[in-house]
């Protein structure tokens, strides 16, 4: 379901800059680079403008253990969601998106589906380019998305992400 996410991350952004709405330079950490050191090295090596946008995503498996949430890195490293926050924070970027796409809680197995897939003929139409520049020009600060709040799962399926 990782790779799914993958995909269809990477199919939205590419929409994004192919229908012109925003210019989309990515750095992807996927397998055994995804460790907490690289996770780090490159939040810490992000260089951007005060005008830029940073989007972090993650897909995979995550928790909770003291009341604070985190992130499993391929290294099996908690990675807290509020220390993706901080650093992000200390960037000079108008806008911050941080999206992760695991569990709060432990894994269960427990199967989903999901309402956008990769062939989205509405999303290659431009159907939503109003939408997306609204969210990448008309705000700043930072935006966290989850996949599940505190103490909730959240459900993959290999064929949808």
């Amino acid at each position: 379901s990782v790779r799914v996410d993958l995909a269809t991350m990477t199919q939205m952004l590419g929409i994004i800059e192919k229908r012109g709405i925003a210019k989309v330079e990515k750095t992807i950490l996927q397998g055994k680079k995804a460790t907490l050191a690289n996770v780090n090295t490159t939040l810490k090596n992000l260089n951007v403008g005060a005008d830029d946008i940073i989007w972090f995503y993650f897909s995979g498996h995550g928790g909770m253990e003291n009341g604070k949430t985190f992130i499993l890195t391929a290294d099996e490293q908690t990675l807290q969601r509020s220390a993706i926050e901080n650093a992000l924070k200390t960037k000079p970027a108008r806008l911050k998106i941080i999206m992760t796409d695991a569990c709060s809680n432990a894994v269960d197995g427990v199967v989903a589906a999901r309402s956008f897939s990769r062939g989205n003929a509405q999303a290659q139409e431009g159907k939503f380019d109003t939408v997306y520049k609204d969210l990448l020009y008309n705000y700043q600060g930072v935006l966290h998305l989850s996949a599940s709040s505190e103490g909730e799962y959240a459900w993959s399926d290999d064929s949808y992400g």
